[in-house]
């Protein structure tokens, strides 16, 4: 009779685990931005790895395709009808870099995961659609955030000064911005986290903006080409708008 009692109760909550629905759970993302190992704040100073010196005025995009991989393997995807728009325009003391910018999402399935991946960018399923498909609060109903001649999305900018001269006396202004599905980039974060009903679990981000330019592997030379606002794989400046994306991409890592 216990035996049968035990396999009875065993069976039930093996069927619950199986069947878990969302629940209450939130999960908050954090993303803050780093120059290097300093906190980045818009139009300061910093030094680059090269003696350059170099300052941030504009540095936003997006971030969507958000996948969570359970600890049995399974993917829960989250978000799938919107976006979230990370923008450190407005980050303009140490204590709000600190801060950095949050997004919290409800609902969230009570559960353990291994793992969190997403695109920098907007994914075809929302990239298809236009400004007018979104309500004007969302930065997705945003007209400056899309290209009609290219029927995209912005999917990242970065905006900025670099000092030619390294002694502070001359400057060369860059602008990098990168859009269209082929320049979307997928990340996956290794990490180890539970979600708990009424609960909220933090996931915290560095953006690294320095690894925009000096990723040892793929440096995006400012003085070649300092403008690239293009979707045209054919123009000159749809390299430079590529690398600015996939480096930025790269320079994203979870604490």
């Amino acid at each position: 009779m216990k035996k049968l009692l035990f396999l009875a109760f065993a069976s039930l909550f093996l069927f619950a685990q199986c069947n878990r629905t969302k629940g209450d759970a939130i999960l908050k993302l954090s993303f803050k931005p780093t120059f290097n190992d300093s906190l980045l704040v818009m139009s300061q100073t910093y030094r680059c790895p090269d003696g350059d010196t170099m300052s941030i005025e504009a540095l936003n995009f997006f971030i969507s395709g958000i996948e969570l991989t359970r600890e049995n393997g399974k993917k829960v995807k989250i978000m799938e009808d919107d976006a979230l728009y990370v923008s450190f325009d407005d980050v303009l003391t140490t204590a709000q870099a600190q801060l950095g910018k949050s997004f919290t999402i409800n609902e969230i399935l009570d559960d353990g995961f291994t793992s969190i991946s997403f695109s920098v960018g907007v994914v075809n399923n929302l990239n298809s659609k236009q400004p007018a498909d979104f309500p004007s609060s969302n930065a997705l109903g945003d007209d400056g955030n899309y290209w009609t001649a290219w029927d995209s999305y912005i999917f990242s900018r970065v905006e900025g000064n670099l000092d030619t001269s390294r002694s502070s006396s001359s400057t060369l202004p860059f602008l990098y911005h990168a859009g269209v599905p082929e320049m979307l980039q997928a990340r996956t974060f290794t990490k180890s986290f539970a979600t708990i009903d009424n609960q909220t679990t933090e996931l915290i981000f560095e953006v690294d903006a320095a690894d925009i330019f000096y990723k040892n592997d793929n440096l995006l030379d400012i003085r070649s080409l300092n403008v690239s606002h293009t979707a045209a794989p054919t123009s000159p400046g749809y390299p430079f708008a590529l690398k600015s994306i996939q480096n930025l991409a790269a320079g994203i890592s979870i604490k």
